[in-house]
């Protein structure tokens, strides 16, 4: 049925009697120059489908008689494939949507979180190690989009690749999640030759990272729909630490609740492969050996850690005042953003950006009081490190799908310095410090220690809409204090 759409579907039509489709052969639905071809394997709402054959919704290039094996009409998109029912497994399947032009799309399970209506939602999802689902783009182009999606559990061990054009074009996005639990040792591939690498989304409802290899590689011998749907009664999300850092590309791992890094017997989260690194967590973000475990990235890649987050996995508001950041050091190799959001800050290790630039924000738009009795002492903020511009005070949320969508940016209300803040020379750029309102109350001074001591760093004081009170002695390089809609007042201090 090249260019037009094939359809196995069976409904449930007593209690006794559940609809089951088995699909161990070829199914073909390649593009056709009009159209891309659709495969729709339905087990209705209390189906089983279970797919150990081929599926193809491929588009390639079609030949011109004129002209040789792929060079005719500048290329097609792959085409769509749809698997869902109850229980939905890949046990040795082949999913193809790849394109000449662009990848496809395959939906296992479900759409994006669960939340298209138009495509029912599994219980349960199931895919072997042996499972290959491909949404790539062969030539020019973008990889295509590929969720495995459960609204209870999903178990994950094949391989997903979504990669870019080898000409040209970024790679595609690929979610892979249980609602509830995600067991994840899988293989995803988003990345691109000739243009940026695509997004791989974890979401359950909470994450923890397993010291090492977690629980192991492979499937755990689970053969057959009995053993690969059963149940479990946990409502934890374990990930081996070495799956996740073989995540390439820009890597988001939300959870509706908390997310857990172990004591690392390495004293390393090494994302060797990332261009981006987002953690979000309606609650806590912990990592139990902060004292001694660093989140290492290469130069270029950002890092946004978001705790408290106004966003849940499920993309609904969450932000509620409870939320702790609690991490050791971040290590970049050169330039790296970096983006700290929670309710509380336990910072215990030094956070290097190079010349990147550091944003801190509170997650509720509240006040955010520095030093003494505040959220991040000044200690905390001696951690510091970076020659470009720290601010603190405001940040911009990763969104809902932690990529961009639905972002807002985070200002506190009022930004209170309550006692002497003083950097050791590793802000060496800009402090910024930015509210709505801002209040003054303890010297804070900028010092390089390349020259001494001698303070050259620059201190920015905005304040967004109503008033600025300098009340005690600003020591830097070059300081700038600007009040936008308010009036400075209690001005006593003194900018040196």
């Amino acid at each position: 049925a090249d260019g037009g759409m094939v359809t196995m579907s069976a409904q449930a039509v007593t209690d006794v009697i559940k609809s089951v489709v088995n699909q161990d052969g070829v199914i073909r639905a390649q593009s056709m120059a009009e159209r891309n071809g659709v495969v729709v394997l339905s087990g209705g709402p209390e189906g089983i489908v279970s797919v150990s054959g081929t599926i193809d919704a491929s588009g390639h290039q079609t030949p011109s008689p004129l002209e040789g094996e792929g060079q005719g009409e500048g290329g097609l998109k792959g085409g769509t494939v749809q698997v869902t029912g109850q229980y939905v497994g890949l046990f040795g399947a082949t999913v193809n949507a790849s394109g000449d032009a662009g990848g496809g799309t395959v939906l296992v399970g479900g759409d994006f979180q669960g939340k298209n209506p138009e495509v029912k939602n599994a219980f349960r999802t199931y895919v072997s190690s042996d499972s290959t689902i491909n949404a790539d783009a062969i030539t020019n182009g973008n990889g295509g989009k590929v969720i495995v999606w459960a609204d209870d559990i999903t178990r994950y061990y094949g391989n997903i690749s979504a990669r870019g054009g080898a000409q040209g074009g970024d790679g595609g996005f690929a979610e892979v999640s249980g609602k509830r639990l995600l067991d994840f040792k899988g293989k995803v591939d988003m990345g691109a030759q000739n243009g940026a690498a695509g997004t791989i989304l974890l979401d359950p409802l909470n994450i923890t990272i397993a010291d090492a290899a977690g629980a192991g590689a492979g499937d755990g011998g689970l053969v057959g729909s009995t053993l690969a749907f059963t149940t479990n009664s946990g409502g934890t999300s374990v990930l081996g630490q070495d799956t996740v850092e073989a995540l390439g590309g820009a890597v988001i791992l939300q959870a509706t609740q908390d997310i857990i890094v172990e004591d690392l017997t390495e004293n390393e989260l090494n994302f060797a492969s990332a261009t981006s690194v987002v953690f979000q967590a309606g609650r806590h973000i912990t990592f139990q050996g902060a004292a001694t475990d660093a989140l290492k990235v290469l130069s270029g890649t950002s890092v946004h850690l978001e705790a408290d987050t106004p966003h849940s996995a499920g993309g609904s508001a969450a932000a509620d005042g409870v939320g702790t950041l609690t991490i050791g050091a971040i290590t970049s190799a050169g330039n790296s953003a970096v983006t700290l959001i929670a309710a509380d800050f336990a910072l215990s290790g030094t956070i290097t950006a190079g010349s990147g630039n550091i944003a801190i924000g509170t997650s509720q738009n509240t006040a955010l009081t520095l030093g003494t009795g505040g959220i991040l002492l000044d200690s905390e903020l001696d951690f510091l490190s970076s020659s470009g511009t720290v601010t603190v005070g405001q940040a911009a949320t990763k969104g809902t799908n932690g990529a961009g969508a639905g972002a807002v940016t985070l200002t506190a209300t009022t930004l209170t310095v309550a006692s002497a803040l003083s950097t050791p020379g590793t802000i060496t750029g800009t402090l910024a410090l930015t509210g709505n309102s801002i209040v003054i109350s303890g010297n804070v001074t900028t010092a390089n220690s390349t020259t001494g001591g001698t303070p050259s760093g620059n201190i920015s004081l905005t304040a967004d809409t109503t008033t600025l009170a300098l009340n005690a002695n600003l020591t830097t390089g070059n300081a700038a204090v600007v009040d936008t809609a308010g009036s400075e007042s209690a001005t006593t201090g003194n900018i040196a």
